[in-house]
């Protein structure tokens, strides 16, 4: 008896664990260019430089929990030479590793990005994005937050 309630128990777990469909925390956040609605006259213009259309306006961007493995690639990438983390490297690898677009499902940035992004301002995008990625690090699952 003490082995069928073992394997009884074995089975139910793995069914809901490894046996359940995989599926991760997404979070969509709307990012708005470094111009702040405040900042716009009423024509639209800020210190007298007109805007385009798609610059007044935000854009949706894809934030995702990170697998295990993608976790493990990303601290590896943010270790410095004495194994302590790199918090530099973590905004900016997190924005390569986690970043999408909403739409396509495609990432937002490459590694062929690396210098683009860590020369961005401080406070900028790359710090928002991050942030939102470090939320997502260990972030405790439940049904509502899942996503396909």
């Amino acid at each position: 008896m003490g082995t069928e309630t073992t394997q009884s128990t074995k089975d139910r777990l793995r069914s809901l664990t490894i046996g359940r469909k995989v599926q991760f925390v997404t979070k969509v956040i709307d990012y708005y260019p470094p111009i702040y609605k405040d900042r716009l006259d009423k024509k639209g213009n800020v210190l007298g430089v007109e805007l385009k259309g798609n610059e007044k306006e935000s854009v949706k961007v894809e934030v995702r929990q990170p697998s295990i493995k993608v976790r493990n690639e990303l601290i590896k990438r943010c270790m410095d030479k004495d194994g302590n983390m790199d918090n530099m490297e973590f905004m900016v690898q997190s924005a390569i590793l986690l970043v999408y677009d909403p739409d396509s499902g495609e990432p937002l940035f490459t590694k062929e990005d690396y210098d683009s992004l860590i020369s961005q301002p401080s406070g900028g995008f790359v710090d928002q994005f991050s942030a939102e990625a470090m939320g997502l690090l260990s972030v405790e699952t439940s049904d509502e937050n899942f996503t396909d």
